[in-house]
Formats: structure tokens, C-alpha cells, sequence
């Protein structure tokens, strides 16, 4: 393996680090992408020319190299090292930038279903200005035997808890649920447009000037949705450990707690409860503000330590 153009030799080349990972940069490759007629060929990504294949009338495909230089590895773990004629193939996706503004809307509680936001350092190189992010538009199957050509460079830039958090992004992207057309439109868009207003607004603030509900937004770790027929649960996922880094002192995270120290149900209360409440109000007169949609729309959070198996497997995780 060989150092990829303009890194560091540390962390370069399979030697570095042993087998590939899923969440490695890969430079050296390119991504294909194939279609029929022109109206698919519309809007190809930078740098691909669509070349007519031969034995049927408008198919035609391409390939081009990530402006970026890297594409990451998707394939699990066990599928990398797996042995070629088992698994002859390994799935990669585009590393692009974006301005960092752009960026900042993926770098949030929810998981969205196209763009994973890696963390800051992570992708050596990035222009000044701009992010770096995976994009699973442009997603392509490698054969696995181009890991060992010389001219292919690894990086490995994403510490553990930072490539389980990649893993399940995928996990739950090819998994997510399907919402009918109407809670999509008329709830939960318009939930995750008030949320993300919320935290941009926190965003901008010292932790100790935000207001209840920037601070319970920034306290989530992830959103779920469970429906009951025309009743909607927006449930978002705090901890201890989230709601201590978004600025509650330990009155309050234990004020919160579903459960006393000693094991004894009770109702949470103080200022993380407080800020559960007027996010339901700010939710209830967002949504009183477009057409009815006969849901009935509560706002919820959860520690998950506290959540039985049989209630968890009911939530849907948000994937926008």
C-alpha cells in the first residue's frame, strides 16, 4: 500500500493499521454509475462522461474519480476480510465537501438518510471553509482484490466510537421506517424544521445563555417516532451524560430521572421537564399554524437505560 497524496506517512497504508475497516478513506478509486436514456444522464456527478454500452439502445455507464480524492468504506468488517471467492466485492461511497454552513445541517441529533457528516480532522485536506461528508447517492461495489494494488492509499481517520456511530448510521439508513405521506408532510417535517431551528439558535449561544428548549434540543442524542394510528410520539434520546453536556447540573439531570435512588418510580420534573414543555407547546402552535392533519402529536423524552425491550422495538428511528 501505498501513502495517499499529501498525507502524513502515520496512519497510511494497511501496514499502519492491519486489515481495512468499515469507516476507512480509501484513495484510488472510482465510483461507476450506469443508466438508460438521457434523461438519466441529466445530472452526473463532476468529472464522469457517460459512454453508450454496446447490445442495448440508451444504457450507457461511467466512472469518475471523488473530487474529494476518497471514498469510504461501507462493507462490514467480516465482508472485508472475508475471503474473494466468498465475498468478492467491497462497497465504498463518496467523500465530498460542502461549506461548512451546508455541513452543519447534518452534523445534528438526526440521522439523515443520505448524508453522514464526519467529524471535523477526520478527512485530511479539506478545503478551508468547507466539510467533509459521506454522500450514499454515489455508492459503488469495488472488487475487493483493488484493496491490494500499490496505488491505493488508506487513512483511518475515525476513532471506535466514532466508526460505530458510521455503522449504524448505515444500519439505520438501509433500515429506516415508512411513514405514510401525510404524517411526513404535515408532522414530522414540520417537527424537524422547528428542531433544527432550535439548535442552530443554541448553536450560536454560550451554553449558559440558552434558553429551556435549546437546551433540551442540544440534550438529544437521536429522535424517534412511534405511531398508533392517529397518535404520534416524538420521542427524543437523552442520557446523564447529554443532558450534563448541554448544561443541566445534577439537580436537574436527577430531577428528570423517571426513577429515584432508590429504584422508586416517579414523574420528572425541574427545568429538563420544563423544557419538554414548552418544546410540545412550540411543536403544538408550529403545526396549528398549516391545514389539519387529524394527528394527534405528544413530545416525549427518554433515557434508554430505563426503556424495556418490548417498548424500544415500537420506535422508529427519524432518518430525514
Amino acid at each position: 500500500m501505498v501513502e495517499a497524496a499529501g498525507l502524513p506517512a502515520s496512519g497510511v497504508g494497511r501496514l499502519a493499521f492491519g486489515a481495512p475497516q468499515q469507516g476507512d478513506l480509501v484513495a484510488g478509486l472510482a465510483l461507476a454509475v450506469t443508466g438508460v436514456g438521457a434523461a438519466a444522464a441529466a445530472d452526473l456527478p463532476e468529472g464522469l462522461v457517460a459512454t453508450p454500452s454496446d447490445g442495448h439502445v440508451g444504457r450507457w455507464s461511467g466512472a469518475f474519480a471523488p473530487p474529494s480524492g476518497w471514498v469510504v468504506l461501507c462493507s462490514q468488517d467480516c465482508d472485508i476480510v472475508r475471503d474473494e471467492g466468498q465475498e468478492p466485492t467491497i462497497d465504498v461511497a463518496l467523500v465530498g465537501f460542502v461549506e461548512a454552513p451546508e455541513a452543519a445541517k447534518y452534523r445534528s441529533s438526526r440521522y439523515h438518510g443520505r448524508y453522514f457528516a464526519l467529524p471535523p480532522a477526520v478527512v485530511p485536506n479539506v478545503p478551508a471553509g468547507q466539510e467533509a461528508l459521506v454522500d450514499l447517492a454515489w455508492r459503488t461495489s469495488v472488487l475487493k482484490v483493488s484493496l491490494e494494488d500499490e496505488t491505493v492509499g488508506f487513512h483511518r481517520g475515525l476513532s471506535e466510537p466514532q466508526r460505530r456511530e458510521f455503522a449504524r448510521w448505515l444500519s439505520y439508513r438501509d433500515s429506516r421506517a415508512a411513514f405514510p405521506d401525510d404524517l411526513v408532510q404535515g408532522v414530522l417535517d414540520p417537527c424537524d424544521d422547528l428542531i433544527r431551528r432550535r439548535e442552530r439558535s443554541a448553536a450560536r449561544k454560550a451554553v449558559g445563555n440558552r434558553n429551556d428548549v435549546e437546551r433540551v434540543v442540544t440534550a438529544v442524542t437521536a429522535w424517534y417516532v412511534t405511531q398508533r394510528e392517529t397518535e404520534v410520539f416524538l420521542t427524543g434520546v437523552i442520557s446523564a451524560e447529554s443532558l450534563l453536556r448541554a448544561g443541566y447540573d445534577e439537580a436537574a439531570v436527577n430531577a428528570a430521572a423517571p426513577f429515584d435512588a432508590a429504584g422508586n418510580a416517579k414523574t420528572p420534573s425541574g427545568a429538563v421537564e420544563a423544557g419538554r414543555a414548552k418544546l410540545h407547546t412550540d411543536v403544538l402552535n408550529k403545526l396549528a399554524q398549516a391545514d389539519p392533519t387529524g394527528y394527534e402529536v405528544n413530545v416525549n423524552l427518554l433515557d434508554l437505560r430505563f426503556v424495556r425491550a418490548a417498548e424500544f422495538v415500537r420506535l422508529r428511528l427519524l432518518v430525514r
